[in-house]
């Protein structure tokens, strides 16, 4: 289940009662800022997350060198034994190109997350092979005529 799916049906949930009627039975009002409240939530933690690191610039990769201890917990706990890089995308003035070199005999996975914390691509072994590759990631409304392009679902990855 998705974190979008797990956040609604939670949403769905009678959080409050109003005399005897359930939190189905809200007010209009009431209603649109729980639905709102759902939508945004994705947004609003992927944007502190990003502006906590706004002194990296966009499209670059930042290698860690180390493996990551309970300490490394930006956004959720890492595994202990992989190697991590990371990089905020900003597709909005053009597509990014990205390259996978050959992983040999190690295992290697790129996701690609939208702004609404929903991978919307994986690159890696399982997917593409060991060869690695090149591809080109383009915003919403990009077009392209590469075979390999991604298309992102928000301006921002």
């Amino acid at each position: 289940m998705d974190r979008r799916t797990l956040l609604k049906a939670a949403a769905s949930l009678p959080l409050v009662r109003i005399g005897a009627a359930m939190a189905a039975d809200l007010p209009p009002l009431a209603a649109a800022a729980r639905d709102a409240w759902i939508f945004a939530l994705p947004l609003i933690e992927m944007a502190q997350t990003r502006a906590r690191m706004a002194a990296l610039p966009a499209n670059r990769l930042f290698h860690k060198r180390v493996l990551a201890t309970p300490k490394d917990v930006s956004v959720t706990t890492p595994n202990n034994d992989t190697l991590y890089s990371s990089a905020w995308l900003n597709l909005a003035n053009g597509p990014v190109r990205l390259t996978i070199p050959p992983s040999g005999d190690r295992y290697l996975s790129v996701a690609l997350m939208d702004m609404y914390t929903n991978n919307f691509a994986v690159l890696g072994t399982r997917t593409i092979g060991r060869d690695g590759g090149s591809f080109t990631i383009l915003g919403p409304g990009a077009a392209s005529d590469d075979p390999l392009a991604v298309r992102a679902t928000t301006p921002w990855v």
